[in-house]
């Protein structure tokens, strides 16, 4: 039970290709941290996944269980909205919502299609901290503080259909889901991500942080410039120095940390190319 892409390219004009060629997949009760260079297509490839575009060649399927017939795989911008919220569950970059709705009402949002389940809800509204402002606006919020929203209505969604079909395949694809938090509220966050994949959700996160993604991915799918594939599997042999200093075109150092694998540290351009009329990046300083 799984979310797959085979041969998958996409374009959102026909001659500036944004993905090129991917062929990968993510699998429940995993994370799979997805990195790369701005530009690489992670945000492209996170909405191909979850059936918001629909590739121009390649496919995206979702493996599930149907009854008592073999697994079957459907291409996922094919299935119906409704159903496909059954299973993936989506957090942008960005929401907004255009009226003044409390926050619980928002989060409850993320049930449309499973049905209500205020178990669910309060749930989802205790793991993102939101208690103090369940009753509140969501457009009074921080940015921080809607991001937590978001991702509460997501959780909502998962843990909603939980309870009416526990075997079901269940992803939660989130785009910089940590972005605006707080320290303290991208703490909570990655510990409910962690506890979400031990309940057997799959959870896809883009993410920048490349010491974070060391320390929550399971998996990791490393995209360059270009949006073709440059290594993909366990994320300790993905997130390395080796690995991520041609994607990113910069000089990575580890650092030894009391607890959890090494954080990765930038230190300086990998290949500096001068541009006429500008200056060349200086090379890293040290103290």
């Amino acid at each position: 039970m799984s979310i797959a892409f085979t041969e998958l390219c996409f374009g959102y004009t026909r001659f500036r290709p944004v993905l090129s060629g991917l062929t990968g997949s993510v699998e429940p009760g995993s994370v799979t941290a997805l990195v790369g260079p701005n530009g690489a297509g992670k945000s492209t490839l996170l909405r191909l996944m979850a059936g918001l575009l629909a590739p121009n060649s390649g496919l995206v399927t979702l493996k599930r269980t149907s009854g008592a017939s073999p697994d079957i795989a459907e291409e996922v911008a094919r299935i119906a909205p409704a159903d496909r919220a059954r299973h993936i569950a989506y957090v942008a970059q960005r929401s907004s919502v255009a009226f003044a709705f409390p926050v619980r009402d928002v989060v409850a949002m993320g049930l449309h299609a499973i049905g209500p389940d205020e178990h669910a809800v309060g749930e989802a509204i205790d793991a993102l901290d939101l208690g103090p402002v369940a009753a509140r606006s969501y457009n009074t919020l921080s940015a921080g503080q809607q991001q937590r929203v978001s991702i509460a209505r997501a959780v909502a969604q998962l843990l909603g259909r939980e309870g009416k079909a526990p075997r079901s395949p269940r992803f939660l694809l989130a785009d910089e889901p940590l972005a605006a938090l707080d320290p303290r509220h991208v703490v909570l966050a990655l510990q409910l991500f962690r506890q979400l994949a031990s309940r057997g959700i799959g959870i896809v996160l883009v993410l920048h942080d490349l010491t974070i993604a060391r320390r929550i991915a399971d998996h990791a799918i490393l995209l360059e410039c270009g949006g073709t594939l440059s290594r993909s599997g366990d994320a300790p042999s993905v997130l390395t120095p080796e690995v991520l200093g041609p994607a990113y075109g910069v000089h990575f150092e580890s650092v030894r940390v009391d607890d959890g694998p090494p954080a990765l540290i930038p230190t300086g351009i990998l290949e500096a190319r001068q541009t006429p009329g500008r200056l060349a990046p200086s090379a890293p300083q040290t103290r």
